[in-house]
This record gives C-alpha cells, sequence and structure tokens, in this order.
C-alpha cells in the first residue's frame, strides 16, 4: 500500500500511475484528480476521482465503461482482464460457477450487450453467482440512459474497494470525512443489497428487505465503507446491518464492536455513529498492517432510528476505559433497561451467541461520553455570527447537565452551587500572563490571543478559524476529562465538528486492546 501523506507529495505523473488501476484501464481519471492536491482522507480523493469522471465527456465515459470485462464470460471477454477484476470475480465465486449458472450468465450478457451495447458491470463484493444472474436479470429491465447511470455508479463503487486496499489514511481522518459525507449527503446516492451468501439466514422475508431499503440516510454508506474495509455485511432484519471479519481460529470466538457494556450502567450500549465509525476505520486499519486476529470481530451498525437515540458516542482515548470483556449471557443478567433491551435484541438478530465477548468500557468524564443530538439551548451570539452556533463544550453521560449554559461563566468566585469552580476552559488560559482561574473567555479574543483556544462565538471575528474545536475540559466527581472535545456546530442544524487526533488516538486504544487480549480467543 501507498500513504496518502506520500501521494500528495508525488510528481504527478508518479500519482496517476500509482492510481493508474483504480479506474479499469483509464489512467486519465488519476491524471485528472492529481490536480486538486493535496487530500486530508482516502475518501477525498475517491471524490476527486469520482467527480473527473462525472466531468468527462460523454466519449470518455463510454471508454471507460467499455474496457471493463463481461462478469464471468469464458472465452469471450472483450477487454483485458486487470489483476482487480480477476481477483473480484474470484471472490464473487464466478471461477465456480455451475455449468448450468455458467450458461445462464453468458445467454444474459449477450442479451445485455445486445439491448445496451456495453459489457454488464457490478461491483461485485457481496455477491455470490446466484445473486449477480438476479442483478442481470433486473438491470435488463432498466432503459439505456437509465442503465448507463447505473453503470457508472457501480464503477465508483468498485474504484471505492480498489482504493481501500492501494492507499493507506490516518484512522481520524477517515472518520472525520465520513461524518462529513453523512452530514452532507442526507441521502445516498446508489442502493447496495447485503451480502448474498449470508442474507438468506438474516433476511428470512420480504418485508425485511423493504425496511433496510426504507432505512434513514446514511445506511448505505455504512454498507459501502463497511465493504472497503474487507467487512462481510448481512442486513439483520431490523433495518440495521451487520458486519463481520473473519479470525484465524474458527472456534476462537467473537467480539463485538458498535455496543459496549456500560459499567456505570451495568447495561449494553450503542456506540453511536462516531463508535460505529471508529469500529470501521479500526478494521481497515487492521488490513492496512496486515494484522490478523484468532477471533472474529463483529461490527454492529443498529438501524437509523437507534443510531439516533444514541447520537454520537465518543470512543475510549485511555487504555484503562476499557475494562476487559463479558459474554452476551453475563451482559443480558445486567440492567434491563430499554437501550440495553434494543441492544440485546439486535445482538440476538445477527445470530450471535451467549458466549460472543461485548468490550466493557469505563465510562467515566472525557474518557467515553456522548454529544446530544441537537444545538446546546444556551446559545451565544455576537455581531456577525450566527445565532443558532451551540456550545462547543463537551457532554459527559456521568451526571452532566446537557442544558445547561457555558460552564466557564459558572467558575467564577462565587458561582453557583453545584458549579464545578475548575471547569473553566483552559486553552482560554494559555495566553501570556493570563489568570489562571480566570473564566471569561472572550476577554481575551483579542488581536494575539491563541485563535484556537477561546469560545466559537469569539472565533467568528476576521482570522479566527471558525471550525477550530473548542480545547474544554470538564471534571466530573474527581475525574480526570483528558480528551479534548468533539464539538458540535450549528449551521441551521446541528453538525459535528470532531477531533481527527482524538478519533486516530481512539482506534489506536482499541486496536492495542484486541492485541493485547489475542489470549482470551
Amino acid at each position: 500500500m501507498i500513504a496518502l501523506e506520500a501521494l500528495n507529495t508525488l510528481p504527478a505523473a508518479d500519482f496517476a500511475a500509482a492510481l493508474g488501476a483504480i479506474f479499469e484501464h483509464s489512467p486519465w481519471v488519476a491524471q485528472r484528480a492529481a490536480a486538486a492536491r493535496p487530500f486530508d482522507s482516502r475518501l477525498q480523493l475517491l471524490d476527486a476521482m469520482r467527480a473527473a469522471v462525472d466531468a468527462a465527456l460523454p466519449e470518455e465515459q463510454w471508454a471507460l465503461i467499455r474496457a471493463h470485462p463481461q462478469l464471468g464470460a469464458r472465452g469471450r471477454i472483450p477487454a483485458p482482464l486487470t489483476e482487480a477484476s480477476a481477483r473480484e470475480q474470484r471472490r464473487a465465486g464466478l471461477e465456480a460457477c455451475t455449468a448450468e449458472q455458467w450458461v445462464h450468465l453468458d445467454r444474459l450478457n449477450a442479451a445485455y450487450v445486445a439491448k445496451f451495447a456495453m459489457p454488464f458491470i457490478l461491483a461485485v463484493r457481496g455477491h455470490d453467482p446466484n445473486s449477480i444472474i438476479e442483478q442481470v436479470e433486473r438491470r435488463l429491465g432498466n432503459d439505456p440512459p437509465t442503465e448507463r447511470r447505473t453503470a457508472l455508479r457501480e464503477i465508483g463503487l468498485i474504484a471505492g474497494y480498489r482504493l481501500a486496499a492501494t492507499v493507506a489514511a490516518p484512522a481520524g481522518a477517515e472518520i472525520v470525512a465520513m461524518l462529513e459525507r453523512l452530514e452532507r449527503d442526507g441521502a445516498p446516492t446508489e442502493r447496495l443489497e447485503p451480502d448474498a451468501a449470508a442474507t438468506p439466514r438474516l433476511e428470512p422475508d420480504a418485508a425485511a428487505t423493504q425496511r433496510l431499503e426504507r432505512d434513514a440516510a446514511g445506511t448505505q454508506r455504512l454498507l459501502e465503507w463497511m465493504r472497503a474495509a474487507e467487512l462481510h455485511v448481512v442486513a439483520d432484519g431490523r433495518g440495521g446491518l451487520v458486519g463481520r471479519r473473519y479470525g484465524d481460529r474458527p472456534h476462537a470466538g467473537t467480539v463485538v464492536l458498535g455496543v459496549h457494556y456500560a459499567s456505570h450502567a451495568h447495561a449494553l450500549r450503542y456506540d453511536g455513529r462516531i463508535g460505529i465509525l471508529t469500529g470501521i476505520a479500526l478494521v481497515q486499519q487492521l488490513q492496512e498492517k496486515g494484522v490478523r486476529l484468532p477471533f472474529d470481530l463483529c461490527l454492529i451498525a443498529p438501524p437509523a432510528e437507534a443510531d439516533a437515540e444514541a447520537g454520537a458516542a465518543g470512543s475510549a482515548v485511555d487504555s484503562d476505559a476499557l475494562c476487559g470483556c463479558v459474554t452476551l449471557g453475563e451482559a443480558a443478567a445486567g440492567a434491563a433497561d430499554a437501550e440495553a433491551a434494543r441492544c440485546q435484541a439486535a445482538l440476538s438478530a445477527a445470530g450471535l451467541s451467549r458466549e460472543t465477548r461485548v468490550i466493557v468500557r469505563q465510562d467515566r468524564a472525557g474518557i467515553f461520553y456522548r454529544i446530544a443530538a441537537t444545538p446546546d439551548p444556551a446559545m451565544r451570539t455576537t455581531a456577525g455570527t450566527d445565532a443558532e452556533t451551540p456550545d462547543s463544550a463537551m457532554r459527559t453521560t456521568a451526571a452532566a447537565d446537557a442544558r445547561a449554559s457555558d460552564p466557564a461563566t459558572r467558575a467564577t468566585a462565587g458561582a453557583t452551587a453545584g458549579a464545578d469552580a475548575t471547569a473553566s476552559d483552559p486553552a482560554t488560559r494559555a495566553t501570556a500572563g493570563a489568570d489562571a482561574t480566570a473564566p471569561d473567555r472572550a476577554r481575551r479574543a483579542t488581536a494575539g490571543a491563541d485563535a484556537k483556544a477561546p469560545d466559537p462565538a469569539t472565533r467568528a471575528t476576521a482570522g479566527a478559524d471558525a471550525k477550530a474545536p473548542d480545547r474544554a475540559r470538564r471534571t466530573n466527581g474527581g475525574a480526570d476529562a483528558r480528551a479534548p472535545d468533539l464539538a458540535l456546530r450549528a449551521t441551521g442544524r446541528a453538525r459535528f465538528s470532531p477531533d481527527a487526533a482524538l478519533l486516530d488516538s481512539a482506534v489506536r486504544v482499541l486496536e492495542q486492546f484486541l492485541l493485547q487480549n489475542q489470549k482470551h480467543g
């Protein structure tokens, strides 16, 4: 693999050569994307390459489509089969087709080419011969313009999977990019199906498939990213997704990601959207490093409504926040509140046994926390500042009042009862000669103050970076809140502005935890 940082510094010709195979026999895509450097994330690079295809001339798009081989067409492949295409077709089981399947697929390919004058193109990851045949049969009913657009979308998906296997990128930046994409897109642009081979076990009726199709915006993106990380993805029959990475030892058991056992509540809890994306990034990092584990990893992405209720959960950044594992059987004996019941039902729907292990998290301030999915009611405005910009202060699950006004205003001498006098933002005390106990951040937002430190409202002044996260620390019952804030910004609606370095730490800690606990497999 090649590092994204290295790609950003290569001469344009070398950049195009390194990525020339991402789009089949079409190095011009990488050549045009090179002009958009530098890229902060692999997802941003993929966007640039897809944009180059979208902006290409119609004849260039046709040439790209026709550069692809027919799926499983023995002895009559119209274009040379690249190593990537051969690997993808083997993975889908096309080389193991029965004689009857080969004959049927050849006939369908011929009918497709006769109607559309191009090869049938499908991102085959997650498919098997039967589901591929079903896809050809269904798409034969499309009109030519629709099918041309569908082919280009499938080519974009194929490119995403190839890029994930070619370019290594920092986990934190990828999580930030995925969060921003989910916020920006609002709704998916393409529909994917769960992995064909495993779907019948978890999708027993058509109604479950329809529920998946009606899922809220983001499910399709999650499915794409989970597959790009080499997870085998199925629908759980409840509107959620289950991704599995198989371990090296068949009977070593399974460790769950996306759900944890909360030590303070003695109950199962969803990790929330950031937790799901952290799991995807972790698995991608394991793939990039070639790290194998003895046990399976199972990532749970709950239905959209459960994800919305969980909000955006923070991730552990200290190793002592991960306190080992409990089995699902042991977790079931804990608190039986509504969220725990939903988690238990999702894990059962995924077909996980009572011996499946769930990570225990110590939910103390600054180590594991959640951010409300709505702006802080205590909004502050200055001239020219968006009146809906929320306080970017971190909220903690343990005894934190999500509706409280800016904690800095409670840190003055004589603060109201119950306010923590140590809760003022330490970043604002970093200016030369600043009084370490002075809570008012606005007073220190003058010229020369660190533009990253003050209140988001004060960052709206000329030259201040409006996206710099608040580095506020909160203390709760003496616990040291060492994690940077995953800030919320609002531009008409709540949006997340997470810290990539914090998310990088979260992925590293989780990886180290799994490696240290291999013996439990």
